[in-house]
């Protein structure tokens, strides 16, 4: 029982250290805050003592699985504990996303993580607890202990405070050491665990003293390069299969608008955008050109120009995670941009590439037969419906407002919407028909459709709608994958794109800006009192703004109805902002939080001392034990005789430490090989030995102090 107890106090103790240093591994590694270090302190303890105690009945371990469960269900309704947990995945995984461009998960919904640490340390306390007291293997307990050390081990600059490395370090030491005595012989554990405790913690110290963490080097580039390369691939691949439709990836030739249906929560970070200005940016992935009725394609070997802009305002450099076959691009880059096949092809295979981004495009001649044919069926249904709301119209301008806005009030916008009914054929006419919601892929097809069928040239593009704050990085998810259309006007010779998508489809990429200026045309002037109306734009509901859509598409939240490009002026629409005239964009990728930081976690002077006072007081055990053990070696050295009257020597010496009364036969044995010629047996110097144990065992029943002092001051062993 003795044994049993003093185990469970090491279980204690052990659950305490690595509970203490699991935190502090993650508080100092990655200079987090919290609001009281001593209280987290109390708490390690509370959860270590506690569960060692419960361990040690019977039925203990149902009484923690209640109050885990009870704790569980107190966490699920607390929401704080889930904002932290989510900041501590966005810190975490921030820092690598610096050092490795590994994405980042999480939000940054707090700025202090004291129910975070609280809960990884009752986990730590549980599972060492676990594992000293019910003497199970190391595996099932060391890798909860571990994770946050190699969290903090993955890059050189989140190390851990020496002191939190040093003890945890001890501990596992100790626990490696002594683990098989530990299963196999609880009895002996205790004692090999005290035994072992000082002479670590000297060899930990001179170590530590010898390797000093400011000379740590980092040599894991090769890692770093192979690490990224290995993680960009593996979210290449899983946009690729989550993101759906929106492809954006694999540039792949077609859209299969009947596997368009209600969109995965699933979210990723897919790249990262800086910008010198602030405003919404649309990314330009790829277009497709024909229309089947139940998909896109881009057929045949299509080679263009994508317009250079003029008036330069600002820089954007793109980093992908993962080698794209595509190259994202602004509207407009001050640099013309060749497009092989609807997109521009990355033929370097290069993740890092910049532009300098320009306000106005200048106009090319293009080639656009090709964009205004539909399928025969197609065709019927879609004229109809463009000669009803166009009522007359002849103006580009005009008749790209009027279906712009008939489309974007045909439905809500929902990305639970279903996939396209079986007994339709057309996906443009059975969303404008039968379904009453859309997103951006409904919306953006619809619009191209009817913009044919007018007579307009238009195709359906694929990219990222992106918020951005100037000199700020922005983590680009699949959330802002986004689709609209690019309509040709004749009159300035650019393709210019349109937003279709309701305004409340992404109230996360509220922007605030002025009307674009337009400059009429003799044709536009004759249209003025026509088109007037369509200028003004109903009041729409706002949604309910939903932090976890998996898409943002939207306008950016101003007037829809101008969100359209006055090709005439040759001016980007509100829906585009691109050039960077939109302003007081919220960033979806904010990389950082307003609120005010407390103290970073630091370890308490104290424990720094006792880390370099540990291994001073070290020596006294060492040189009791070098003492012990020379005095041993004598013990069973030469001739029996030479060996008698040693151990009398050494008897003596315990029985006047000791206050013993030494046996009367030993002094006569010391006479016998002193004086005469008789030769001490074994089972003579066995008595000897007989009383090295009985002194030996009377030293150990006396007062802890009074052991200490006799067995390393003394070295009575």
């Amino acid at each position: 029982m003795k044994n049993r107890i003093l185990n469970h106090l090491l279980g204690a103790l052990f659950a305490f250290l690595f509970s203490f240093c699991s935190v502090g591994c993650l508080l100092t590694g990655f200079d987090l805050t919290i609001g009281s270090p001593a209280a987290l302190l109390v708490w390690c303890a509370v959860f270590a003592v506690l569960s060692a105690v419960l361990w040690f009945f019977r039925y203990g371990v149902w009484v923690i699985l209640l109050l885990s469960v009870r704790g569980a269900f107190a966490v699920w309704q607390d929401g704080a504990v889930w904002d932290q947990i989510r900041a501590l995945a966005y810190t975490v995984s921030s820092h690598y996303h610096e050092v490795y461009n590994w994405p980042v998960i999480g939000t940054p919904a707090a700025d202090s993580f004291d129910l975070a640490m609280i809960l990884l340390g009752y986990l730590t306390a549980l599972a060492m607890s676990f594992c000293i007291c019910r003497r199970t293997h190391l595996v099932l307990s060391l890798p909860v202990v571990l994770m946050p050390l190699v969290l903090c081990l993955i890059t050189t600059d989140t190390l851990p405070e020496e002191t939190v490395l040093w003890l945890l370090m001890f501990g596992i030491v100790l626990l490696l050491v002594t683990d098989w005595v530990r299963r196999t012989n609880p009895e002996q554990y205790a004692a090999l665990v005290l035994r072992i405790a000082v002479p670590a913690a000297a060899a930990l110290g001179l170590l530590f003293w010898l390797n000093p963490q400011e000379s740590y080097v980092n040599r894991a580039a090769e890692f770093q390069k192979t690490a990224a390369e290995w993680f960009q691939q593996a979210k290449s691949t899983a946009e690729s299969v989550v993101s759906g439709n929106i492809t954006g990836n694999t540039a792949s030739r077609t859209l299969n608008l009947r596997n368009v249906g209600p969109k995965s929560n699933f979210s990723f970070t897919v790249m990262r955008v800086t910008a010198s200005y602030d405003g919404t940016i649309y990314l330009r992935g790829r277009d497709y050109d024909t229309y089947t009725g139940t998909a896109w394609e881009s057929t045949g070997e299509r080679e263009e120009i994508f317009p250079a802009g003029e008036d330069p305002v600002g820089t954007l450099q793109v980093v992908t995670y993962g080698s794209r076959k595509l190259l994202y691009v602004p509207y407009y880059s001050s640099d013309a941009v060749s497009l092989t096949d609807g997109y521009a092809d990355n033929s370097e295979s290069t993740n890092v590439y910049s532009y300098t981004v320009a306000k106005n495009p200048l106009g090319i001649s293009s080639d656009v037969s090709g964009y205004t044919k539909l399928p025969a069926e197609t065709e019927a249904w879609a004229e109809e419906i463009a000669e009803i709301i166009l009522s007359g119209r002849t103006s580009t301008i005009g008749k790209v407002r009027c279906i712009a806005e008939f489309v974007r009030n045909s439905a809500s916008y929902d990305l639970s919407t279903s996939a396209m009914s079986s007994d339709y054929s057309d996906f443009a006419r059975w969303f404008l028909e039968e379904s009453d919601t859309g997103y951006c892929v409904h919306f953006a097809t619809a619009a191209a459709v009817l913009l044919r069928a007018a007579g307009i040239p238009a195709r359906y593009v694929e990219g990222y709608m992106i918020s951005v704050r100037a000199d700020e990085k922005t983590l680009v998810s699949n959330r802002e994958a986004h689709a609209w259309v690019e309509y040709y006007d004749p009159s300035s010779g650019v393709w210019q794109m349109l937003e279709v998508t309701p305004a409340d489809a992404s109230q996360d990429h509220e922007t605030s800006s002025a009307e674009p200026e337009e400059t009429e045309t003799a044709e536009e002037t004759e249209m003025a009192e026509e088109t007037e109306s369509d200028q003004t734009v109903p009041e729409e509901s706002e949604a309910e703004e939903d932090p976890a859509e998996p898409e943002t598409d939207a306008s950016g939240g101003e007037d829809s109805s101008e969100n359209v490009q006055n090709g005439n002026s040759g001016q980007n629409s509100v829906g585009s902002s691109g050039n960077g005239v939109n302003s007081g964009g919220a960033s979806s990728g904010d990389t950082g939080s307003t609120s005010v930081q407390k103290t970073p976690f630091r370890i308490p002077k104290w424990m720094k001392t006792l880390m370099w006072i540990l291994p001073a007081l070290a020596v006294v055990p060492v040189q009791g034990n070098l003492r012990i053990a020379f005095r041993r070696k004598r013990w069973h050295s030469g001739a029996p005789n030479e060996m008698a009257l040693e151990r009398w020597r050494q008897s003596r010496r315990l029985a006047r430490l000791t206050k013993t009364r030494i046996p009367g036969e030993l002094e006569e044995l010391a006479l016998k090989a002193g004086f005469s010629q008789h030769t001490i047996t074994e089972e003579e110097l066995y008595r000897f030995e007989l009383y090295r144990q009985s002194v030996l065992k009377t030293v150990g029943s006396m007062p802890w102090y009074r052991r200490y002092f006799l067995r390393w001051i003394i070295a009575v062993g």
